[in-house]
């Protein structure tokens, strides 16, 4: 084989191999397939506007932005613009009009980098989301074409949302909204509202630094509560903890009928290596089990590849 047939070859095999190890993100009803060394810089937690941005360990790979609109923006026209930014910042770009799925846009190339920005007008949802996917090592056709193509949207009536980022995988009716997303190097928590009702869904790892085994025990040191009661449940096979107690310094609450009760549920997942707990906070009048909402850590063996299990619910 000569050097530009193995090199050609070499190519070929290293597209493929990135092409197995796509990961899924989904946020906001959008579902998106990247490079699992992708990981996301910035987030945003608004619904009518707002972004995703992913990095690599050098720099910006890919911005994944939507905004709520109330008519069709003018697609041409914004690619337009940013054309003519691009073609402001980079002098020597070269453009290439491109269509891959329900997206639209342009390719621009200059010696710096290889630039693919792309937009779509969802009618269901009245949305508008745009991605620009940098190139800075040569432009891959096979993976840019994966990850327009692979893009989806829920529609607005699906009975439930699913947030999968940050090695997160949630699934919450449709009712609960998210609030907040904090994520630390092995500790993330996202946090979701329904009405007065609240929840947060923690994922810990390096527990070999900080657990020692006890999951009752981390439930009732992390409570500000009296009257817990702990049981032993089972969480997509793996043992779990459930409680439900009352907070401190309720008297006056309790008193008009509205008292405010805590629910959580533990485990351990050895496959991922990390604790999750889930923890409801809500009133008497409205209870709230944490196993409707759905948290998947690990895939069962029946699962399809690139696919997580459904995790199951805690009976």
């Amino acid at each position: 084989m000569t050097g530009a047939g193995a090199a050609r070859a070499m190519g070929a095999t290293g597209e493929s191999r990135t092409m197995e190890d796509l990961q899924a993100i989904e946020w906001f009803g959008m579902r998106l397939w990247v490079p699992a060394e992708w990981e996301i810089a910035s987030h945003s937690v608004r619904s009518e506007r707002g972004r995703l941005v992913f990095v690599d360990r050098r720099q910006e790979r890919l911005q994944l932005s939507w905004a709520a609109v109330r008519r069709p923006p003018d697609l041409a026209q914004a690619m337009a613009d940013y054309r003519r930014r691009d073609s402001e910042r980079q002098p020597d770009s070269t453009f290439r009009d491109i269509v891959v799925g329900r997206w639209a846009g342009f390719r621009s190339a200059s010696v710096r980098r290889t630039l693919t920005r792309a937009g779509l007008y969802d009618g269901p949802r009245r949305l508008w989301v745009e991605m620009a996917i940098a190139w800075p090592d040569g432009h891959r056709a096979e993976l840019e074409r994966a990850i327009l193509e692979r893009f989806e949207l829920r529609q607005p009536d699906a009975p439930t949302s699913r947030w999968r980022a940050f090695r997160m995988d949630v699934e919450v009716p449709r009712e609960w909204t998210i609030q907040e997303v904090d994520a630390k190097p092995a500790d993330v928590s996202l946090r979701f509202a329904s009405g007065r009702d609240r929840a947060i869904v923690r994922r810990t790892g390096m527990l070999e630094a900080w657990f020692d085994g006890n999951l009752e025990s981390l439930i009732r040191q992390s409570l500000g509560a009296v009257a817990t009661t702990c049981r032993q449940a089972t969480h997509n096979g793996h043992p779990a903890v459930r409680s439900e107690s009352r907070e401190r310094g309720r008297a006056l609450v309790e008193l008009f009928g509205r008292p405010r009760t805590r629910s959580n549920l533990a485990w351990v997942c050895p496959t991922a290596h990390a604790l999750y707990h889930v923890a409801c906070r809500f009133t008497a009048r409205r209870p709230v089990d944490p196993a409707s909402l759905t948290v998947r850590c690990c895939p069962p063996a029946t699962a399809r590849r690139g696919e997580p299990g459904d995790g199951g619910k805690t009976p």
